[in-house]
């Protein structure tokens, strides 16, 4: 396999890299098939940074050489080469050079490691893909048992796509959970699993990459992202949308009316508390609390088991108006624009 460095963010939009096969594959809980398809267009709109994203990212660079050094010093894991940013540890596939990925880590089959962890003796002597990962202890659930090969899916798919361009066995994944706990989990090559990958990568790259033709929204938000780049139209609506125009116009009147009726709700609860409370006697009431007592908690029981509770809840916001007013160039440094679709329906015809 022909290694590919020193790549830029331009020739980076010339592949479909392990990354970007969980998002082709609609497993990955950040990336549609939309998402991927603008970015390797160079179409994608610019938005505000993910920060906590990012922040997780760049925690993961920063302790991915510490990982493989546990990997070395607890497992006893025969590391022969290690992906880095001056010298990246990338493959292209042989039958289709757009299809790239870039291994964390690969790593020699010794025979005390496949005894540990239960790999085929035919495999030892061999070298094999490895990836790190670095896992909050509170998200640590959605790795099954370590030792085995249950990892979310969209590390399976990255998994499984650097396995076919690398032709290779093994993925061997170093868990690092929380500051300490290092778990190992080998994700083995399963063929069909790998066909599959390799038809959707190959069809997405020739089908829509090439042909600048975008695959189907997933949901609302890849809908809007294509509204903004198209120009006005006027269409004729089938009787399929037709009558989903008429459920959308039921559907506001309904959330309208749900609004009025909670408010309607509230208002009659917490006449009843003042009224149980002591704070209204019929139509005299009594005089309320001084001003230096605190707001109560209110508990509705029924049968002794709590059924609604009344509390204060403080919430500090900016006062935009005065912002804007008393210091104009600071409200206008920190002001952010946005914008967003309406789906409006004709305004009715009151009988």
């Amino acid at each position: 396999m022909e290694s590919q460095s020193g790549m830029s963010d331009a020739q980076r939009k010339q592949f479909i890299g392990g990354s970007d096969a969980p998002g082709i594959l609609g497993v990955s809980p950040w990336d549609t098939p939309l998402d991927i398809y603008l970015k390797k267009r160079g179409e994608r709109e610019r938005v505000p940074p993910d920060l906590k994203r990012e922040r997780l990212f760049k925690r993961g660079k920063r302790l991915e050489p510490v990982v493989i050094d546990m990997l070395i010093d607890e497992y006893e894991i025969k590391v022969t080469k290690r992906s880095t940013p001056e010298e990246p540890n990338r493959y292209a596939d042989a039958e289709h050079p757009f299809l790239a990925a870039e291994i964390d880590f690969e790593w020699e089959v010794t025979r005390s490691v496949a005894e540990r962890l239960g790999v085929p003796p035919s495999l030892i002597g061999s070298i094999q893909n490895g990836e790190v990962k670095t896992v909050h202890p509170f998200a640590s659930a959605k790795f099954g048992e370590a030792e085995t090969d249950e990892v979310p899916i969209e590390y399976a798919a990255q998994a499984m796509h650097g396995l076919m361009v690398t032709n290779r066995q093994l993925t061997l994944f170093g868990v690092l959970v929380g500051s300490d706990n290092l778990l190992p989990y080998p994700l083995y090559r399963d063929e069909e699993t790998i066909a599959t990958i390799r038809q959707k990568v190959v069809s997405f790259w020739f089908d829509h990459v090439l042909a600048g033709v975008p695959p189907d929204p997933a949901h609302l938000a890849d809908v809007v992202k294509l509204l903004r780049k198209a120009p006005s139209s006027t269409l004729e609506a089938s009787e399929e949308i037709l009558a989903l125009c008429g459920e959308l116009a039921v559907e506001k009147d309904r959330k309208a009316a749900a609004e009025d009726r909670e408010t309607e709700i509230k208002y009659q609860i917490g006449k009843f508390v003042l009224g149980e409370a002591g704070i209204l006697l019929g139509n005299a009431g009594k005089l309320l609390p001084g001003p230096d007592v605190k707001p109560g908690v209110h508990l509705l029981t029924r049968a002794g088991m709590p059924v609604l509770k009344v509390a204060l809840q403080n919430q500090r916001r900016i006062d935009t108006e005065r912002l804007r007013r008393d210091h104009p160039e600071v409200a206008h440094e920190c002001s952010r624009e946005s914008s967003f679709f309406r789906f409006d329906p004709p305004q009715r015809r009151k009988r």
